[in-house]
């Protein structure tokens, strides 16, 4: 008896021994698969001060540096203020990916990494001003992007390296234009106001409009009472006033005002020394901006060229911004505009929805 069970025993282990070896093994883990681009103890104290962009359909180069105040500007394009937030998850984005084996260097191509003038991504460290070799931590070739979720996935390579990588995100979507012939590169704060990004309640309280022919308006606040709830400013009256005049700016005209004011984009920069060049040696008015939280803000604005724009120069970032004429009016405004119900608003596009 003792020998039909053992015998039975051995009969199904052997079975279940058999029939395990004939199921195919199991997935591998995505860990197993994925490995970090940039090693956890590399990553560890690395500051990133600068980053370069190359093979754009914009230009050739473009270099982004972190200030000393933590804000990032563009060199490259006369120093114009860039996206801090958008370049900070952009770094982060690629010092954090994981990234797959996918190919050999001959396959190259076929994932969208070109041999010359592809899309290269560098990181530079804080000695990238003073190092021959600027300092350059992470060098990566950009392919093409793969759908996905949470962003995608894209394909790239290490300079250097002859793995194509498929990675976990897809940096690549951050910084290729989605329209043709644009101009600017990526990753600029292409606002007239760059930089500036007030909270509820703040942005300007005084401001001045002096013209070239004389004529100034100052438009003044007042706080009325106590805030109606933590997360509401408290009630502000506005005054306009120009020479004898003095009139109550209606709430909506001043609120357009100033959306306009941070929201308006320019089309283009230029450098402070073609200031002269440009015509603001000669400006029609000067506008002064006395924000509730932050600096003062001096516009200069310029007068309208032969092609109907006009440049503005912003004294705070010290960069001339292309505007359309018919924007570069809406920075001027009239008591009219601001106090009476008897002419449009000329601000009702940029009033907040």
């Amino acid at each position: 008896m003792r020998r039909a069970l053992l015998a039975a025993a051995l009969l199904a282990a052997g079975l279940g021994l058999a029939r395990r070896a004939l199921e195919p093994p199991p997935p591998p883990v995505a860990g197993d698969l994925l490995r970090e681009l940039v090693p956890a103890a590399e990553r560890e104290g690395l500051r990133v001060a600068g980053v370069t962009l190359e093979g754009l359909p914009q230009g050739e180069r473009f270099v982004y540096v972190r200030g000393a105040d933590g804000r990032w500007r563009c060199p490259t394009v006369h120093g114009a203020v860039a996206l801090s937030i958008p370049l900070e998850e952009l770094v982060a984005e690629v010092l954090t990916a994981r990234a797959e084996v996918v190919a050999g260097g001959a396959r190259a191509a076929a994932h969208g990494i070109e041999a010359e003038g592809g899309l290269r991504l560098t990181l530079h460290g804080p000695r990238m001003a003073e190092d021959p070799a600027r300092d350059a931590r992470l060098v990566l070739e950009l392919g093409r992007s793969l759908p996905g979720l949470e962003g995608g996935r894209g394909f790239a390579r290490l300079a250097g390296s002859d793995e194509v990588l498929e990675l976990d995100r897809d940096p690549r979507s951050r910084l290729w234009p989605r329209e043709t012939g644009r101009r600017l590169p990526p990753l600029l704060d292409e606002r007239l106001l760059a930089g500036e990004f007030p909270d509820l309640g703040q942005g300007i309280e005084r401001a001045f409009v002096d013209l070239a022919d004389g004529r100034s308006l100052e438009v003044r606040s007042r706080v009325l009472g106590p805030a109606p709830a933590p997360d509401r400013p408290p009630p502000r009256e506005w005054i306009a006033v120009e020479d004898e005049r003095t009139a109550r700016c209606l709430p909506y005209r001043i609120g357009g005002w100033q959306s306009f004011l941070y929201r308006v984009p320019y089309l283009g920069v230029a450098p402070p020394s073609a200031a002269a060049r440009l015509g603001l040696d000669d400006p029609l008015a000067k506008l002064t901006l006395l924000q509730v939280a932050g600096e003062p803000i001096e516009l200069v604005v310029g007068r309208a060229g032969s092609a109907g724009s006009v440049f503005v120069w912003n004294r705070a970032t010290d960069l001339l911004c292309l505007l359309s004429e018919a924007d570069a009016a809406l920075l001027l405004p009239e008591v009219d505009d601001l106090c009476s119900t008897e002419v449009a608003n000329p601000w009702e596009a940029w009033l907040p929805r």
